[in-house]
């Protein structure tokens, strides 16, 4: 027994000395007491966005950085940084947790950059490299809609030229982005496209066109002639007819005057961001 009682004695000595100094433990043991939160280090940075259209103006906000840490209340100061593989870091500045573009982009043959990001919760800090990259800008379609029709439907009885003579309400929905001024235009394509109303120079806020519209609020709009008298002059065929409604989203003006409608298609193609149709049917 004696020889076991020494090992005892031995490994509890040596593991005295190893725990203890002169000043108490090496290695205190928190007080299962003490609600004292450990600060710990962030361990990753995310961004919600790192792709961006061309032909936004500077201070164009690309995405929102949030901080991943242990210590969910700590707050962060983020900034750029240079470090290896990092480029472009100049062309971007970071608002608060938010990426935002310093200068207006086009599409070239710079489409990609490398930027480093840098974190701290004050004590600990953590980097990340992120690619950000720029696109072309495609317009998107915008979508034409009545409250009086759906697409390819029958129009009602007001639109014709012998009843009311007025136009359909048309909204004008999703309409793309750098689009300064509007144009539409009312075709028989039935009868070779005879034109049944054409209006230009439209403000883009105007996305709502009502039913017997006079634009009489809306002094840069110009109210073409058609095919059959002055302004809007409704269908009048002689079997059921489709009449296409085309929403011309343009980048500037038309100058034409009004007796010009027939060209309006061709004049607008040279500022087209892009259009929408809708089609009525219309029937004795």
């Amino acid at each position: 027994m004696k020889p076991v009682l020494y090992a005892i004695l031995f490994f509890a000595v040596l593991f005295t000395v190893g725990c203890t100094d002169d000043e108490g433990p090496i290695t205190p043991i928190k007080d299962k007491n003490d609600t004292t939160e450990v600060n710990e280090a962030p361990y990753e940075i995310l961004l919600s966005n790192t792709v961006f259209e061309e032909k936004y103006d500077s201070g164009y906000v690309v995405g929102t950085f949030s901080v991943l840490d242990p210590n969910a209340n700590d707050e962060h100061q983020l900034l750029l940084a240079s470090g290896v593989s990092s480029w472009g870091n100049q062309y971007f500045t970071i608002d608060s947790n938010k990426l935002v573009t310093k200068r207006y982009w086009e599409y070239n043959d710079t489409n990609k950059f490398n930027i480093r990001v840098w974190c701290s919760d004050g004590e600990f800090s953590f980097e990340k490299t992120f690619e950000i990259s720029l696109i072309p800008y495609i317009p998107q379609s915008p979508v034409i809609t009545s409250i009086h029709f759906l697409n390819d439907s029958l129009m009602p009885t007001f639109v014709h030229k012998d009843s009311a003579n007025q136009n359909p309400q048309i909204e004008i929905n999703s309409i793309p982005r750098l689009t300064t001024s509007m144009a539409i235009m009312m075709v028989d394509v039935d009868a070779s496209n005879a034109v049944h109303w054409a209006v230009w120079n439209i403000p883009v806020e105007k996305d709502t066109i009502l039913q017997g519209e006079d634009w009489s609020n809306y002094p840069s709009v110009v109210i073409g002639d058609s095919d059959f008298g002055a302004g809007y002059q409704g269908p009048f065929p002689p079997t059921e007819h489709h009449y296409e409604f085309k929403v011309y989203c343009l980048t500037d003006t038309i100058a034409l005057d009004q007796s010009q409608s027939a060209i309006l298609p061709l004049v607008a193609n040279s500022s087209l961001l892009s259009s929408g149709t809708l089609v009525g049917r219309y029937a004795p």
